[in-house]
């Protein structure tokens, strides 16, 4: 029984300590692991943004990158067939005045023409000349491109058209006119000058033409 006494201490100190022990090993575990964990986590965060990156990137092969602008056109985040449509409706909207001696000003709508706009490959030009993988970068500054609008216009009807502007009209045009030596006047000793009219009609109808196209 004594024996029993003397080695209950003992045998509470060994338990106390193996407890410890353990304690220590699964503390320093923890604090092991920990690095693995942060580590494992950057890790994700790195290719998370990568890949969100690369699906950014794949979009600019698709569309132009912000801030940029063609012939005056906020061409940001859109296709070249949606940039090409834009040009599109700006033809459809244009309309000219002529202005002829004399005469009120008259306007000849682009539709009522046929005008249309021919579309080349400028805008895929500038799409495929992008580098995509640069858009974080390329997204902070302004990009001015400029390229040829080719119109064409229906030939019968622009001239069907012309052909009935006032100023074309030859019944109510006035022809040039020279100053004139008008009569002499008693009282005042001189001769009324009768001064000279440009007139407004057109002589060379091809040529205003061709100014109006």
């Amino acid at each position: 029984m004594d024996n029993e006494k003397k080695n209950a201490p003992k045998l509470d100190t060994e338990l106390a300590s193996k407890i410890e022990s353990i304690s220590d090993k699964e503390t320093k575990k923890q604090k092991n692991f920990i690095p693995v964990i942060i580590a494992i986590v950057i890790t994700a965060a790195v290719i998370a943004g990568a890949v969100l990156y690369y699906n950014k990137s794949c979009t600019y092969g698709r569309v132009y990158f912000p801030m940029t602008y063609i012939n005056g056109i906020d061409a940001s985040e859109k296709t070249p067939d949606e940039v090409r449509s834009l040009i599109k409706e700006k033809c459809n909207t244009f309309s000219m005045a002529v202005k002829a001696r004399d005469r009120d000003d008259e306007f000849i709508k682009a539709l009522d023409t046929g005008m249309h706009y021919v579309a080349g490959t400028e805008l895929e030009d500038i799409l495929n000349a992008q580098n995509k993988f640069r858009w974080f970068f390329e997204s902070r500054d302004i990009k001015n491109h400029d390229i040829p609008e080719t119109i064409k216009i229906d030939e019968d009807r622009f001239n069907a058209i012309v052909n009935k502007l006032s100023a074309f009209d030859d019944s109510t045009a006035r022809k040039p006119v020279n100053a004139e030596i008008g009569r002499y006047d008693e009282k005042s000793n001189s001769f009324a000058i009768i001064p000279e009219d440009d007139g407004n009609v057109i002589t060379d109808k091809d040529t205003a033409k061709e100014l109006i196209r």
